[in-house]
């Protein structure tokens, strides 16, 4: 195993957990090594580490032009990435995507759409998740949708994905791989096995690729099958208003939230809003009642005084003034509501303290005795003082 990066620990672990003896190799002397289950060498490549190696397979990070490929090869020993050993040990269909740009977008697109589908999918590849890392961990039956990196295509010689797509080919990683020609031919790797039963898909007007698959083309202006949707999400325009004002009045906002009522016999606020509460008593809408402050009061037979809006009953401050005990509720009248008017104002009644059959006492407001003020604290003194004194003669007095 040539690179410790992320796919090299997954496949040097895949290849461990089925008994095979595995010689670990990375330059980077500061590597840390815990974890990998293999004899790791790290530091400067020496050519007996190929002793009694039988295949060497390297990470997507390694060029071909590195020391220890060239050296397999030199020898004769096969060398495939990462991506070619996952091919071979998993027999699950494969959705290959490729491309210079846009493919990392593609391919977790596709395994959304086939998971709300109801298939069984999962994502690996260049995307993040090594695919190696799903060998023995998945059913034999579950989609794998793989983003192809032209790195992980350079060595591979079984890959044959089920679907191969091509997003689009600009000059990239010309440092590594040369010209734009090689680097092409990198990516159409992907194709290379593809039978009849296959699918190619490619851009529109893009050349013939290798392989024998059905060629299915598409484009930027392509008018869609079908308007793409997530399950589950429905836009407001979709619903009806009646249905949109129901679940506005199930559910209050803050608004109404803080109209909840509070039972009369209990200390705990009720949880239906006024709109919930009269749709459950009756089927018509009620007419906003107005506050009790602004209402007429009249009285009604039972001594008391009704309110004109139909609201609870409330004593006329003539009955409270009568009563030995605090007045009761009087039953709610069915007296037709009158035209509201100011309440005139009335004697304050307040309650008493004072041992009595009574509990309500009538008081009236204490009358102040009046304030005389002296001549020599009255401000305005010296002026009254001086005008009375010249029309009476010098008599003088103030007073206030």
């Amino acid at each position: 195993m040539v690179g410790l990066a992320r796919s090299g620990r997954a496949a040097a672990s895949v290849l461990r957990a089925r008994g095979r003896s595995v010689v670990a190799f990375d330059a980077d002397r500061g590597l840390d090594s815990t974890g990998i289950d293999a004899e790791v060498r790290l530091g400067d490549w020496d050519d007996a580490l190929l002793d009694g190696v039988s295949l060497v397979v390297k990470s997507p990070g390694v060029p071909a032009t590195a020391e220890p490929v060239a050296a397999a090869r030199a020898r004769g020993i096969p060398v495939i990435s990462e991506i070619e050993l996952g091919a071979r040990l998993l027999p699950n269909p494969l959705i290959g995507v490729t491309g210079t740009n846009g493919k990392t977008t593609t391919t977790a697109l596709l395994g959304a759409i086939l998971e709300a589908a109801g298939w069984d999918v999962e994502v690996a590849g260049n995307i993040g998740r090594p695919l190696t890392s799903l060998a023995g961990e998945v059913a034999d039956e579950t989609w794998i949708v793989c983003e192809l990196s032209s790195f992980q295509l350079e060595d591979v010689d079984t890959l044959r994905p089920r679907v191969a797509v091509l997003t689009n080919v600009e000059p990239d990683h010309l440092d590594r791989h040369g010209t734009l020609d090689a680097y092409a031919a990198a990516k159409l790797r992907a194709f290379e096995r593809q039978g009849p039963n296959d699918i190619a898909v490619v851009p529109r007007g893009f050349p013939a690729v290798p392989g024998a698959a059905r060629r299915v083309e598409f484009a930027g202006d392509d008018e869609l099958p079908a308007e793409p949707r997530i399950r589950g999400h429905t836009t407001a325009r979709t619903q009806p208003r009646r249905r949109r004002r129901r679940e506005r009045s199930a559910y209050p906002t803050t608004r109404s939230a803080a109209r909840w009522r509070r039972s009369p016999g209990s200390s705990t606020a009720s949880r239906r809003s006024p709109r919930s509460t009269a749709s459950s008593t009756s089927t018509t809408r009620r007419r906003r009642t107005p506050p009790q402050r602004c209402a007429r009061s009249h009285p009604s037979p039972a001594g008391g005084s009704t309110s004109s809006s139909g609201g609870a009953a409330r004593p006329s401050p003539t009955t409270r003034l009568r009563a030995r005990s605090p007045p009761a509720t009087a039953p709610i009248s069915s007296a037709k509501p009158r035209p509201s008017s100011p309440r005139p104002s009335m004697p304050q009644v307040l309650p008493t303290s004072r041992p009595g059959p009574s509990t309500w006492h009538f008081r009236r407001p204490r009358r102040q005795p009046p304030k005389v003020m002296s001549s020599s604290s009255h401000p305005h003194a010296r002026l009254s003082t001086s005008s009375r004194a010249s029309s009476t003669g010098g008599r003088s007095s103030a007073a206030s």
